[in-house]
């Protein structure tokens, strides 16, 4: 058995996230509503489409299976500790799986899989094994989710042009390395643009101050 990958799903907690759900669609349906009765209905950064398109994406979670993990430390637990317990009722559910004895990594890597656990391995190292980073990588946001469903930011290292996921977080069996997308990815040739774009307005504005 592997009791740190013990998952419990509550039925409250399952309960309580549909509700989140439905207020967001309230929410979203409201801002819909709202931007075609004004002019951000023309403007706006999303169009009615997309909104629509979002609020079906909602309706379809609502009516899918709800997660409701609840996060335990079911080691804890076993040992007796009290404080490490936590009440169950009529509908929850625990799954204990066995041991599994790898690290996967995902996200923004060239190569993502899963690979053997080894103790003496770092971040970077398993980052290696998977081929390295994509270009539209977010480094400093890498994260690790323990094999229990909590999650560990990494303490950043500081280089001289970037920062980087510092090699020192220890890492266990089960856990799976995240690395996001950069949302503010740029691709060189439109960034070249954009630079060159701005360079030239400001020649062009400083221009005809120089023949007075």
């Amino acid at each position: 058995a592997f009791p740190q990958g013990a998952v419990l799903i509550k039925v409250d907690v399952q309960e309580r996230e549909r509700e989140q759900l439905r207020k967001l669609l309230a929410t979203v349906e409201r801002d819909q509503i709202a931007k075609t009765q004004t002019r951000e209905g023309q403007s706006g950064s999303f169009s009615s489409a997309e909104l629509l398109n979002r609020t079906e994406v909602i309706e379809r979670l609502l009516v899918e299976d709800i997660g409701g993990r609840v996060v335990i430390n079911l080691s804890a637990i076993l040992a007796g500790d009290p404080l490490a317990d936590i009440q169950v009722q009529n509908g929850d559910s625990l799954y204990i799986p066995e041991y599994t004895n790898t690290i996967s990594v995902i996200g923004e890597v060239r190569q993502p899989g899963t690979f053997r656990f080894e103790k003496d391995r770092s971040v970077a190292d398993y980052l290696e094994y998977a081929a390295g980073a994509t270009i539209r990588a977010m480094h400093k946001e890498t994260y690790v989710v323990r094999a229990d469903g909590s999650v560990d930011m990494l303490p950043r290292s500081r280089s001289l042009f970037r920062f980087r996921p510092s090699s020192a977080r220890e890492l266990y069996a089960g856990d799976t390395i995240v690395v996001p997308v950069n949302p503010d990815y740029q691709p060189v040739l439109a960034k070249y643009r954009e630079i060159t774009s701005v360079v030239f307005q400001s020649m062009a504005s400083i221009f005809p101050l120089l023949t007075l």
